[in-house]
């Protein structure tokens, strides 16, 4: 659990990633993520089972933002991470990460894609 929180806040915390948030994903190309969205061929199911320990906020891919995404290609893991909105904004005028942040990571299976990017086959 740790080393995810340490994973997603490093790259919410960047130089490069806030000041391309409003503008969605900030480490790809058009071209890059059109290849990656062709190369996808699962709809990742976000309900949580009885056994899963994980409970994801309701709406969350809709109401919070998209920061970034990783590849892992030792694992073969993606990970997809998203912020709340107002943890977001304070972000953007403060060094400081606000009291209430949610951040939310998908970890995916992969397989490796196109353009050397890893493409997710399941939700983890």
């Amino acid at each position: 659990m740790s080393v995810g929180v340490a994973i997603a806040l490093t790259h919410l915390r960047s130089s490069d990633a806030l000041p391309n948030l409003a503008a969605g994903y900030p480490h790809s190309s058009p071209t890059a993520d059109t290849a990656i969205a062709q190369d996808l061929e699962y709809t990742p199911s976000l309900e949580t089972s009885e056994a899963s320990s994980v409970q994801f906020p309701a709406g969350y891919q809709q109401q919070f933002v998209h920061y970034a995404t990783v590849d892992c290609p030792n694992s073969s893991i993606v990970r997809q991470m998203y912020v709340n909105r107002p943890a977001l904004d304070t972000l953007k005028t403060s060094e400081t990460v606000p009291s209430g942040t949610v951040i939310v990571m998908e970890t995916h299976s992969a397989r490796q894609g196109s353009h050397g990017r890893l493409t997710p086959t399941r939700l983890n």
